[in-house]
């Protein structure tokens, strides 16, 4: 039986965040075009580059780890969590000011074109193995970490928006707080999900 509490609560997150990208329509369609540019460059310089031995030092998550088999391990944690902290502290100064509003998309791109290379040198390192482990572990959760910070950005446009135009501000840093929360502990499940199931994967596909 469904909890009635959980189900509004729920219902009421999904209307706010549906409600956040109705309301920016002009920065939703900018962040998907972003997305979408740095995705396909990801797959792009990713298939030029297939060796991954001039990328290693490109990408937060230490592909010289991946390659080696390495994948659940503390210190691929704390890289992506030191990557994904940078850009959502850059995010948050982005706030301040209109004029920094294109840094937030360049911050995107940068994230959804690492999704993609990270993802697609894998598959070409590890074959079918890195294929499934791609799928069901890091791609939904590098999707949902994308998704997260485009969210965070359009309160952050928004804010510098109101500022430029009011001098008024909306509240930012329990948005802030929130994210960071949000993309501390999907980087932990990630890393665990690495850890117990994508060697077993790559070594028995």
């Amino acid at each position: 039986m469904k909890n009635p509490s959980f189900s509004r609560r729920f219902g009421g997150l999904k209307y706010k965040l549906f409600d956040t990208f109705k309301e920016n329509k002009k920065t939703t369609l900018f962040l998907i075009i972003f997305c979408l540019i740095g995705l396909l460059t990801g797959i792009f310089t990713a298939i030029r580059y297939s060796n991954g031995a001039s990328l290693i030092n490109f990408n937060d998550f230490s592909l010289s780890q991946y390659l080696s088999g390495e994948l659940g391990t503390g210190d691929l944690f704390f890289s992506r969590l030191l990557s994904t902290s940078v850009i959502v502290v850059l995010t948050l100064i982005c706030s301040f000011s209109i004029f920094l509003i294109p840094v937030n998309f360049i911050l995107v791109t940068y994230r959804a074109y690492l999704l993609t290379l990270n993802c697609s040198l894998i598959i070409i390192v590890n074959g079918l193995g890195g294929f499934v482990t791609c799928l069901l572990i890091i791609f939904p959760c590098q999707v949902i970490s994308l998704l997260i910070i485009c969210l965070f950005c359009s309160f952050s446009c928004k804010r510098a928006v109101l500022k430029r135009r009011y001098g008024s501000t909306c509240k930012i840093w329990d948005k802030f707080l929130i994210t960071f929360i949000a993309l501390v502990i999907l980087n932990g499940i990630e890393t665990l999900l690495l850890y117990f199931f994508s060697s077993k994967i790559i070594l028995v596909l």
